[in-house]
C-alpha cells in the first residue's frame, strides 16, 4: 500500500481514539452535572466542571473536524492514484488491508482493480442459463433471430439493492459503429440516498403503515373522590374533579398506504457486443443498473407522488419547511434542526446540492466597522459590516469542515438546489418487491433485421416517511 495512504489511515485512527476518549469523559462530566451527587449551581466546583465539560466537547469537535480534514486528503490522495473508489462515499475500495494494498499497485502499474460488486453483477448474466443457451444455440454468431424473450436472469437480489452504486454511460449510436471498441462509460454521480433510508424488502404491490399525528397526554393530578355521585348530580352540581375522574388522553392516527411502481428501462444492443462478455458486463453493470439507481434516488428526494410515481421526503405533508426570510442558509438550517428536535427527534444528517454548499463553503467572516477616530471604537453610523477576507469553513489550501451544526453533510445534485434536507433517515423505507432484473430480446421494432438486441432491465420499489417530523427542508 501507498505509504502516504498509510500513514493517512494510521493518523486518522490516532485522532478517532482521542476523539472517543474526549466524548467518553464529555459524557461522564455531563452525568455528573446533572446526578444526585452534582454540585451545588453557582459554585465554584459547579463552574469548574461546566468548563471542563465545555473544553471536552470542544475537543470533540476538533478531533472529529480532523478526522473528516484527514479523510479528504485520503480520497484526494486515492484519486490521484488512481485507486478504485467507493462511489457512494469516495473511499478507497477494499475490506481489508491486503485487498487495498493490491488496488492501489494495481493502479501504480496503469490498470484499475475492478471492485467485486463490479464484477459481479454483469458475470452473474453472462453465466446465467438463458445467456449460455443463446451461446450455445449460436444465434449469436449467425444471421438467425433469438425467437422471443429470454430471461437472463437477475442481476441483483433484494438484500444486494443497497451495495449496488457505480457504473458508466453511453447510447445507442455507439454500437453502430463497425469496429467495436472496448466499452468505455461515462462518468457517473454517486448515489446517496438508497444508501441512508431503510430497505425494507415486500411481497406486495402496496404497503400499508400508520402514521402518527398527534399525542395528547392529558395527565393530571388527581385528588380522592370527595362524592360517588353521579357528576352533574345534586346541587351544586358533583364536578369530575369531585368524583375523581381521571383525564383521557388523546393519540391521532392515520393509515398510509406507498403504491409498488415498476421502474425500467431498455437498451439497444448490437448482437456484436451481445457476443462479447467483457463488453456485456460492462452495459449491464454501469448503464442498466445505473439508469435505475438513479431515477429512484430522484423519488426519494422530490418525487410528486402522481401517478406512476413515488413521493419523496420534500412532497411529503408534514415535514418541516423553514422560511429562509433575513436569515442566511445556516441559520435557517438550524432553526429547521431545532423544529425537528421540538418533535422529539434527533437528526443525523443533511443533504444540500452542490451549488447550496458551495455557498457555504465560500462564505467569509464579517466584521462591523468602528470610527478610527474613537478609541473606545464606536462602530460607524448607519452600520457598515465589511468582509475579513477569511472563509468561515477554512482557507482554500484545506478541504474544510463537512458538517454543519454537527451533522455531516453529503452533497449530491439529486436535491433541488434551494432544498437541502436534513432530518433522520431511517424513518423513510424503501420497501423492495423486486430486485434487478434483465431480460433481452430482438422481438422489437426492426431489431430482428438489423441484428439489434433489446436488453430490458427493471425493479419495483415503494417509498414511504414514516415520520415526517423527522425531516425538515428550507424555503425562501
Amino acid at each position: 500500500m501507498s505509504s502516504t495512504l498509510t500513514r493517512l489511515d494510521q493518523k486518522i485512527a490516532e485522532h478517532n481514539e482521542k476523539a472517543r476518549d474526549a466524548e467518553e469523559k464529555a459524557r461522564e462530566r455531563r452525568a455528573e452535572l446533572v446526578g444526585d451527587s452534582a454540585p451545588e449551581p453557582g459554585t465554584d466546583e459547579f463552574k469548574a466542571m461546566v468548563d471542563e465539560a465545555d473544553g471536552l466537547f470542544a475537543t470533540l469537535d476538533a478531533e472529529r473536524d480532523k478526522v473528516e480534514e484527514l479523510k479528504a486528503q485520503r480520497k484526494t490522495l486515492a484519486r490521484t492514484l488512481g485507486v478504485p473508489t467507493d462511489p457512494g462515499t469516495g473511499e478507497p475500495r477494499g475490506d481489508n488491508p491486503e485487498e487495498l494494498a493490491a488496488a492501489v499497485a494495481s493502479a501504480l502499474a496503469g490498470k484499475s482493480a475492478p471492485s467485486p460488486d463490479q464484477v459481479a453483477l454483469g458475470r452473474r448474466i453472462v453465466e446465467s442459463d438463458g445467456y449460455k443457451a443463446l451461446q450455445d444455440s449460436g444465434v449469436l454468431t449467425s444471421s438467425a433471430g433469438i425467437g422471443g424473450t429470454v430471461a437472463l436472469g437477475k442481476a441483483m437480489s433484494k438484500t444486494e439493492f443497497k451495495t449496488l452504486i457505480s457504473g458508466g454511460s453511453t447510447s445507442a449510436g455507439a454500437f453502430k459503429e463497425p469496429d467495436i471498441q472496448p466499452y468505455l462509460g461515462l462518468l457517473q454521480r454517486p448515489i446517496v440516498l438508497t444508501q441512508m433510508v431503510q430497505t425494507i424488502p415486500v411481497s406486495t404491490d402496496s404497503v400499508k403503515y400508520v402514521q402518527q399525528l398527534t399525542a395528547g397526554h392529558n395527565v393530571e393530578i388527581i385528588p380522592d373522590p370527595i362524592t360517588a355521585d353521579a357528576i352533574g348530580s345534586g346541587s351544586p352540581a358533583v364536578t369530575a374533579a369531585d368524583a375523581g375522574l381521571k383525564p383521557e388522553s388523546e393519540y391521532t392516527f392515520t393509515t398510509k398506504t406507498a403504491d409498488v411502481e415498476t421502474l425500467a428501462h431498455f437498451l439497444p444492443v448490437h448482437k456484436n457486443q451481445f457476443a462479447d462478455v467483457p463488453q456485456l458486463e460492462g452495459i449491464i453493470d454501469a448503464e442498466m443498473r445505473y439508469g435505475l439507481l438513479k431515477f429512484l434516488e430522484g423519488e426519494i428526494a422530490a418525487g410528486n407522488g402522481s401517478t406512476g410515481h413515488l413521493r419523496g421526503i420534500l412532497n411529503t405533508t408534514g415535514i418541516v419547511d423553514q422560511t429562509i426570510g433575513a436569515d442566511s442558509v445556516i441559520v435557517a438550517l438550524h432553526k429547521a434542526l431545532t423544529g425537528i428536535r421540538l418533535g422529539f427527534i434527533e437528526p443525523t444528517l443533511i443533504v444540500m446540492h452542490p451549488s447550496d454548499w458551495e455557498a457555504i463553503r465560500l462564505m467569509r467572516s464579517s466584521v462591523a466597522m468602528t470610527d478610527p477616530g474613537d478609541p473606545g471604537g464606536t462602530p460607524v453610523v448607519p452600520p457598515t459590516v465589511v468582509d475579513t477576507g477569511e472563509f468561515m469553513f477554512g482557507p482554500p489550501s484545506q478541504a474544510g469542515a463537512s458538517t454543519l451544526w454537527g451533522l455531516p453533510v453529503r452533497i449530491t445534485p439529486v436535491v433541488p438546489a434551494g432544498s437541502p434536507i436534513i432530518g433522520d433517515f431511517s424513518q423513510a423505507q424503501l420497501y423492495l418487491r423486486e430486485g434487478i432484473t434483465v431480460n433481452a430480446s430482438d422481438s422489437h421494432a426492426d431489431f430482428f433485421r438489423r441484428n439489434l438486441i433489446a436488453l430490458l432491465a427493471e425493479m419495483r420499489a415503494g417509498f414511504g416517511v414514516r415520520r415526517p417530523q423527522a425531516f425538515g427542508t428550507i424555503s425562501v
